[in-house]
């Protein structure tokens, strides 16, 4: 990962307020495929590398209607068995977050979920709030916590009011959150996470990590990570960078298609462009058309309404009677799969969601 190192250093100094009682949140933000999961991917790596630390990792996925209540919350818990023994993790739900264990079906036995099922029923939405901030607060007493909900932007509400819950809560507790989202995605859909993450900036209560397009120095040392000993022109990187803006995704995608069709070349023993600076910039522009086409499909809000107007009002309508009512929708996944290179060393860029 290169050109990231000022964010990845932000969030070990916030790992490192957590691990002195300072229970922290932490907002990694930007459009698509400027790196958010790399860059979050690479701390946590580097974060379970130097100490001893719980990470429970969550994924909001793209819905239609309200989708399902804390569905990334109940991933992370999940994704917790990993690191945590049932015989610790499963008590400590019972005591603490008894109306989440209930939906939990996997982590139990038939006889006692049922049990579990009928005596949690009707628990108001205020309850499974605070059973939920005492259960991470007690997971975190042993060994520090680090909760993970990725693309907030498609988030549920209670996941939302979880967050707020979370970051207005004054705790010496071991507890990091990050979350990651597309600001872009939040303004057009009305999300509430837009009117919520302001206002706990200006009461600092969190913290935004905003990921910005990398320089035409971190686009270099990509080059020289990737293809270690290269023999490129040196007018490579600002070629690259010019025509990419810096958007690692777009970086990515242009050099992989240059190593497919052989304009980056291995032949002897160091990599080097076969062809001229023109013949790249030629297909450079072509491949950054398909990648900007593919990231904007991605990223693209659902909406089946034509006016901008009216779709403005559909969508915090939408947000409106998911707050009022059940989330019980359904949730699907919609997103293009990443190129893969063909036949180059590959090293991680920030390219990501």
């Amino acid at each position: 990962m290169v050109g990231r190192d000022e964010e990845l250093e932000a969030l070990h100094e916030a790992l490192r307020r957590t691990l002195d009682g300072e229970a922290q949140v932490v907002f990694v933000t930007g459009a698509a495929g400027l790196g958010k999961t790399t860059l979050v991917d690479a701390f946590l790596e580097q974060a379970a590398a130097r100490q001893s630390v719980r990470i429970a990792k969550g994924q909001c996925l793209e819905h239609y209607g309200s989708g399902e209540a804390f569905l990334p919350v109940f991933e992370a818990l999940g994704n917790l068995v990993q690191e945590v023994a049932l015989d610790e993790l499963v008590p400590l739900l019972r005591r603490y977050a008894s109306s989440w264990l209930a939906q939990m079906p996997r982590l139990l036995d038939e006889d006692d979920f049922s049990l579990l099922l009928r005596t949690t029923a009707g628990v108001a939405p205020e309850r499974r709030l605070r059973e939920m901030l005492d259960a991470l607060a007690e997971l975190a007493s042993a060994t520090p916590l680090l909760l993970v909900l990725e693309d907030l932007h498609w988030s549920d509400c209670s996941t939302i009011d979880l967050m707020a819950a979370l970051a207005r809560r004054r705790s010496n507790a071991r507890l990091l959150v990050l979350g990651t989202y597309r600001p872009g995605d939040v303004a057009a859909q009305g999300h509430p996470l837009g009117a919520l993450a302001p206002e706990l900036l200006a009461r600092r209560r969190c913290r935004e990590l905003s990921l910005q397009p990398l320089p035409e120095s971190a686009v270099g040392s990509y080059l020289a990570d990737r293809f270690p000993g290269h023999r490129f022109p040196s007018e490579l990187p600002a070629l690259l960078h010019e025509r990419t803006d810096g958007h690692p995704l777009f970086i990515a995608h242009v050099i992989d298609d240059w190593v497919e069709r052989g304009q980056l070349t291995c032949g002897t023993g160091a990599w080097q462009v076969d062809g001229s600076l023109d013949g790249l910039r030629a297909r450079c522009r072509r491949a950054c058309a398909r990648s900007s086409s593919a990231t904007s499909r991605a990223a693209r809000p659902t909406s089946s309404v034509s006016s901008p107007r009216r779709a403005s009002s559909a969508r915090s309508s939408r947000w409106r009677r998911a707050r009022r009512g059940s989330a019980g929708g359904r949730a699907t996944l919609r997103g293009a799969g990443r190129a893969r290179p063909p036949r180059t060393p590959r090293r991680r860029a920030c390219a990501g969601r």
